[in-house]
């Protein structure tokens, strides 16, 4: 089967060094953009909570955006999942629970206006405040106090008296989840969504596999190297060896743009079936299965670029090398000869 039923004759190797700029741009603005912006890692990888809420009438994204930020979620990230009638939304936040540093010392302020403390710790990744009261506190005080804050509290728990004197108190933190559902039940007497799912990374979690990810992508680059233009790349190299024995005396350049051309309507047809495979995941597909179909399919040009543009000039580079030291080493023994 040919896309291309007539041989073209487009020259390719000329255009290899405009080729090689835009390469060396491409590749360095990538490289900026890494170091000033940052990856942007999803929950898994950077910690967090996701939320699926599925509504009981037609609203889109920006409808729930602009409920929970009118409820103080200033950011959360929504995303529309499944197809317009489903009115199902994806709902990011970082971090798993709602005590952060900042209302951890303003819930320390306010145990203390209720009487003395002995000590006072906040366990921010698990959501927890312990403390140690010098008298017997109410438990419900305990909540309204520190309520006040603006952070949600799931329960206080008395664990009685210690040892060295006082009394022992546990304030469960509120999860992110329950800071979603109350902004999106803001002024309603009854919500009109149901949870579908909830789900929880810790900070921990999170960098153990973002780190673990990092080292797998890089050993998964060494190891393949050209990537998936592999098997490109050695059809290419195979005509042009094929083509250097049929035009012996020809000039490399000529040789491999004859190669190119030769090869590529297989080269189109091979790229296109393998990207075609991937429209269905880009039209359909939303959140991390979206994005791999859109990285598969970078890859896909990429990878046929390279077979044209990268693998090509450098056999020319490399023969261009090869002749260079050849002449150096003959200079070298007429000027000895000499």
């Amino acid at each position: 089967m040919r896309i291309i039923k007539k041989k073209t004759n487009i020259d390719f190797i000329g255009k290899r060094r405009p080729a090689l700029f835009i390469s060396s741009v491409l590749n360095l603005a990538i490289l900026v953009g890494i170091t000033i912006f940052g990856f942007n890692f999803g929950v898994d990888f950077a910690g967090g909570t996701v939320v699926e809420l599925k509504f009981d009438h037609r609203v889109n994204a920006e409808d729930v955006r602009r409920r929970a930020q009118a409820a103080g979620l200033h950011d959360v990230s929504v995303q529309g999942i499944g197809s317009a009638s489903e009115n199902s939304f994806l709902l990011r936040l970082g971090g798993v629970t709602q005590l952060t540093k900042e209302n951890s010392a303003l819930a320390e302020t306010a145990v203390q206006a209720l009487g003395p403390i002995k000590f006072f710790h906040a366990d921010l990744d698990n959501g927890l405040i312990n403390f140690r009261a010098e008298q017997k506190l109410d438990p419900e005080q305990i909540k309204k106090a520190v309520e006040t804050t603006g952070t949600g509290i799931k329960e206080v728990r008395s664990l009685g008296e210690a040892q060295g004197g006082g009394n022992d108190y546990q304030v469960v933190v509120s999860g992110m989840a329950d800071r979603v559902f109350s902004a999106m039940r803001h002024g309603m007497e009854k919500p009109d969504f149901i949870v579908q799912r909830v789900d929880y990374v810790g900070p921990q979690v999170g960098k153990q596999l973002r780190n673990k990810g990092i080292m797998s992508l890089l050993y998964a680059m060494v190891m393949i190297l050209i990537g998936y233009s592999i098997n490109d790349t050695i059809v290419v190299y195979d005509r042009i060896r094929e083509e250097m024995v049929r035009y012996k005396g020809k000039p490399l350049p000529e040789i491999i743009n004859i190669a190119v051309n030769d090869t590529l309507s297989r080269t189109i047809l091979t790229s296109g079936v393998t990207a075609l495979s991937l429209v269905g995941l880009l039209i359909f597909g939303v959140g991390e299965i979206w994005d791999f179909a859109m990285a598969m399919l970078v890859g896909i040009i990429v990878g046929t670029y390279s077979s044209v543009y990268i693998a090509s000039p450098l056999t020319i580079w490399l023969d261009e090398r090869a002749a260079a030291k050849e002449r150096q080493a003959k200079t070298g023994m007429k000027a000895k000869i000499a």
